[in-house]
């Protein structure tokens, strides 16, 4: 790291050089309430300067409950995990595949039994959430997906497991996306 001064003597302008290096901390902590307490926490895991992971504890419990990570270290953030209610458990994700700056790609623990249940995607990347699944009765399979196949922002093919069996039973759909279901297909 080179720093520069730039110094005006006598009405010349000078430019004084001087080289040295100072390594930045690879973890920075800081107490922004003043109340004793960590909130936040900065890591270079890489030590190459960029921090990549951020930790955050938002409500002031002691607890980090947001943890955000720039994984290409862009400055942009690209994943990121909550702890919605305070019991040191995810209960949502997001990352951004493809290091756009926005998500897209979603999932959500709505239980709080520590198994993701809903999930959305954004599969061309436009910003609006295309497909969206969701585990009704928390054994890891799909039990429901809406799927908007034309990106318009209205669903158009809804597919269920209603036996839970992990395969497709019923599938309703609107072929010409006119907003009426065209076709049913039960398995």
């Amino acid at each position: 790291m080179t720093d520069f001064m730039l110094a005006d003597v006598l009405g010349v302008d000078a430019l004084h050089h001087a080289e040295h290096y100072t390594p930045l901390p690879t973890i920075i902590t800081g107490d922004a309430n003043h109340d004793g307490v960590v909130d936040h926490i900065r890591h270079d895991a890489d030590q190459n300067g960029v921090y990549e992971m951020f930790e955050e504890d938002t409500n002031d419990d002691g607890h980090m409950d947001k943890i955000t990570y720039d994984d290409n270290q862009d400055g942009r953030i690209d994943e990121q995990h909550l702890d919605l209610n305070d019991d040191r458990q995810e209960d949502s994700v997001a990352y951004d595949t493809n290091f756009d700056g926005r998500f897209d790609q979603f999932a959500y623990d709505m239980d709080s039994d520590g198994n993701f249940d809903l999930f959305k995607y954004d599969t061309n990347h436009d910003g609006m959430v295309d497909v969206v699944r969701r585990d009704l009765n928390d054994d890891g399979k799909v039990d429901l997906q809406t799927e908007d196949r034309n990106h318009d922002g209205n669903p158009d093919r809804f597919t269920y497991d209603l036996n839970s069996d992990g395969h497709v039973d019923l599938v309703k759909q609107d072929t010409n996306f006119d907003g009426v279901i065209d076709d049913i297909y039960r398995y």
